[in-house]
């Protein structure tokens, strides 16, 4: 499995900075460096609390409409597509959040400060 760190605020991301244990974080999990990437990906579509909407799916693709404007994604599995709509809802629903991908120097950091290991 390859972890991600998420820390939803910017008061999180400010106290991590600084070397405190931050607040609020969410550990996901995933099988693949696709769906890591598909999380990313979702994320930086609705940065900071833009509004989207999926407006049509099947297993491996989706037409969503980011503040107007529209997107069809294709997707190499049903699990990559939903590692994206994670990250389109983790972008949507937090202003700033930030997210450390598992083997970065940010993400070990943040492990060990949070009692998680590394």
């Amino acid at each position: 499995m390859i972890k991600v760190l998420v820390l939803p605020t910017l008061e999180d991301q400010i106290n991590f900075s600084h070397g405190f244990k931050p607040s609020n974080y969410f550990l996901k999990e995933f099988g693949t460096e696709g769906e890591v990437d598909a999380y990313f990906r979702g994320i930086s579509c609705v940065y900071d609390l833009a509004e989207y909407r999926i407006v049509w799916q099947n297993d491996s693709s989706l037409r969503i409409v980011v503040d107007g404007d529209k997107s069809f994604i294709s997707f190499q599995n049903p699990k990559e597509k939903t590692s994206f709509v994670y990250g389109l809802e983790d972008g949507s629903d937090f202003v700033s959040v930030k997210a450390y991908r598992d083997g970065t120097d940010e993400f070990i950091a943040l492990s060990r400060l949070l009692g998680l290991g590394a």
